[in-house]
């Protein structure tokens, strides 16, 4: 508990008020009004200056969000009248009438939330870092999501590390890098098995001398109903979707904790947030990323690591050619191929992948991409028992488990060909 003397209490409050109707002073408000909603956005102003004028406005915005924090402890351990009191004393003084119904706690919650907002412009100043040569590893980074992150890194300058299974795929992305400049070493790895992924480890710190950023994207999706899935398919999404972050993070952590430093980015999905009908083990994987992400974040704080947790919607990068396909494959593919490539349900992968690597820079712990997804995420964290229940419904639209050999796993480019 916080103990100050009354004198030194009185004293910050006059400080504080002084302040406050300093500010009022500068906005020229008519007739010397104080009008809480012009003094908050006066505030909001000068807390945000950082993202505009980091170096004039980083010491203003921390002078702020160092003073104002402390309102919130005065306005709940003085009297309302006290501090009410007060504040009356400094507007009579300088000739000042607050309108009618303004309140202290107005003044205080407006400057509550300027100190918020000034407070984590600061942090994601100070967590800003430059990508130029900084080593970037990329699992499952040949194709989808994971090339276009490859993409936009070697365009920032980093240098890089793409995995995948396909030996054809990594020649593939070999080509596609090569020649917009990208320093690359692409090995052949399943992140599912741990000794691939201290191998891999291995060769990057030998090619590069170190791992400064690590993007888990590596995944796998079976798409069907339940009644066609085994405990196989289970086993497989959280090998890849799970165990391989799990392993591959396990494993860059010691030269990360060594430096003090390091980036972590967990591509998790909306499906780990929300159950998607007819995705359940991709469902389940993903729900235990975005457990393991999230806790990672806390655990690492004090190691100077940061990881970000990035929860992507629908995306248009071609993820329906490499999905598997149970029950009545084709009508499975025709609804998740449509979902994945319309605009109005979709965001493009170029813009994720560019959002993905700012957070990255920035050292946002989380992002969640597409509208649609920030939208389902707020509904189901209000009403999680509605929104169960309308996927329910939405499950009874989706086909069926029956075909020839439901149970049998078919790739998207196959079920192509075969339609």
């Amino acid at each position: 508990m916080i103990r100050t003397s009354p004198r030194s209490r009185s004293g910050y409050i006059s400080l504080l008020a002084d302040v406050l109707v300093l500010l009022a002073d500068v906005t020229l408000l008519p007739a010397g009004a104080i009008r809480p909603d012009l003094l908050a956005a006066l505030l909001l102003a000068l807390a945000i200056l950082p993202l505009l004028l980091p170096h004039p406005g980083l010491a203003l915005s921390l002078a702020l969000s160092r003073l104002l924090p402390l309102s919130l402890f005065f306005l709940v351990h003085f009297e309302p009248p006290y501090v009410s009191n007060l504040f009356q004393d400094r507007c009579r003084e300088h000739r000042l009438h607050p309108v009618r119904g303004m309140k202290p706690k107005h003044v205080w919650a407006a400057a509550a939330t300027a100190s918020f907002l000034g407070w984590r412009a600061i942090r994601r100043h100070r967590r800003d870092i430059e990508l130029t040569d900084r080593v970037a590893l990329i699992t499952g980074g040949t194709r989808g999501l994971g090339l276009y992150l490859a993409r936009e890194l070697a365009r920032q300058g980093c240098k890089l590390v793409i995995c995948a299974r396909d030996e054809e795929e990594l020649a593939c992305a070999r080509q596609d890098l090569e020649p917009r400049g990208a320093r690359l070493l692409a090995v052949r790895c399943d992140v599912g098995v741990p000794e691939d992924v201290q191998s891999l480890v291995a060769q990057a710190n030998a090619r590069f001398g170190q791992i400064d950023i690590l993007i888990n994207n590596a995944g796998i999706i079976q798409v069907g109903p339940l009644a066609t899935m085994t405990v196989d398919d289970f086993a497989q999404a959280m090998a890849t979707n799970f165990w391989g972050g799990v392993h591959t993070t396990l494993a860059v952590l010691p030269q990360m904790r060594a430096r003090k430093s390091g980036r972590i980015v967990n591509i998790t999905s909306i499906g780990g947030q929300v159950p998607v009908p007819h995705l359940l083990p991709y469902d389940c994987a993903k729900f235990a990323a975005q457990g393991f992400s999230e806790g990672l974040h806390a655990e690492l704080a004090a190691d100077g690591i940061v990881v970000t947790t990035v929860v992507p919607g629908l995306m248009r990068t071609g993820g329906p050619r490499h999905a598997f396909y149970k029950g009545a494959r084709t009508e499975e593919h025709a609804w998740f191929a449509a979902a994945d490539s319309m605009p109005i349900t979709s965001m493009s992968a170029v813009s994720a992948a560019r959002r993905i690597v700012l957070a990255c820079r920035r050292g946002e712990s989380q992002l969640t991409l597409t509208w649609q997804a920030k939208l389902l995420r707020l509904v189901h964290a209000l009403l999680p028992g509605m929104t169960t229940e309308l996927l329910g419904q939405v499950s009874r639209l989706l086909p069926g488990s029956s075909g020839p050999s439901p149970r049998l796993a078919l790739r998207g480019a196959t079920v192509e060909q075969a339609g």
